[in-house]
């Protein structure tokens, strides 16, 4: 089979060989998208396997400041002495969010952001109940509670009550991307959760119109992994693929990519190559 495979033509079940493993899960890509879905898939009894093109977890989420969008009222929020609620949190979302918003995706994320925060803690992420008051993109120092957006601001105020949501781990400064994907990785490596570094995801592998699986190359060989039941695709960031960024995020264009080397958009391409 050839090795220049197209993301957007996902691969006839028909065609495959033999499959190199079976799982229950796929998750492709091990960031915080891919670490949090294999963890959930674990929890429900699930047999998951992580593909990742690095040779370490962490993608895109590690080289971030980490801060976490939470509210409805956290522990730290509380102890930082702030008062929210599901309602204002979901106004301000909307607004922020623009006209095409999902409205019922931000519904549920909203009304569920306390079991959010109390996963978080669960997998053994930390915070340090300390607020910072400055405008910053992250906090300077080991303080986990800080406004990240425009809650203040005349328009949204008059819309929503304003409540920092911004949560970073307890970490220094720009460390809460690495710190977060620390503690994640931790917790896969608690369970008997499968990671295979160093595989890149090719296409999707369809069964009757059904997605049962994923062509990769792995140490030099097209390889195929099956999926019973499912695909995670958690690899769709897409600002190192210039082609992708004209046509989807143009205003960006001309810009410096701020990312890691594998953000070519494989898991939206893929996503989409197969409806």
């Amino acid at each position: 089979m050839s090795s220049r495979l197209d993301p957007c033509t996902p691969v006839d079940a028909r065609e495959i060989g033999s499959w190199f493993a079976e799982t229950d899960v796929l998750v492709i890509g091990y960031g915080g998208a891919g670490a949090c879905a294999a963890l959930e898939a674990h929890a429900h009894g699930a047999k998951v396997t992580i593909l990742e093109v690095a040779s370490a977890g962490g993608g895109t989420t590690a080289l971030s400041g980490g801060q976490i969008y939470l509210g409805g009222g956290t522990p730290i929020q509380k102890a930082c002495g702030f008062s929210d609620g599901c309602a204002d949190m979901e106004a301000y979302v909307r607004l922020a969010a623009g006209a095409n918003a999902d409205l019922e995706k931000i519904r549920v994320y909203c009304e569920s952001s306390l079991e959010h925060f109390d996963w978080l803690v669960t997998q053994g992420v930390e915070f340090n109940p300390e607020y910072y008051g400055g405008k910053h993109t992250n906090t300077p120092e080991y303080q986990s509670l800080a406004y990240s957006g425009n809650e203040k601001g005349y328009r949204e105020a008059r819309i929503a009550r304003p409540a920092p949501r911004a949560h970073k781990p307890r970490a220094f400064w720009e460390d809460g991307g690495r710190t977060l994907m620390a503690a994640l990785i931790k917790a896969v490596e608690r369970t008997p959760i499968v990671v295979e570094l160093e595989t890149r995801a090719l296409t999707l592998i369809t069964e009757d119109a059904r997605i049962v699986g994923a062509l990769c190359r792995q140490n030099g060989e097209i390889r195929a992994w099956r999926a019973h039941s499912g695909v995670v695709l958690c690899c769709g960031g897409f600002i190192m693929n210039r082609e992708m960024v004209a046509k989807y995020a143009p205003r960006l264009k001309d810009a410096t990519p701020i990312g890691n080397p594998a953000d070519t958009g494989a898991g939206l391409l893929m996503g989409m190559g197969a409806g």
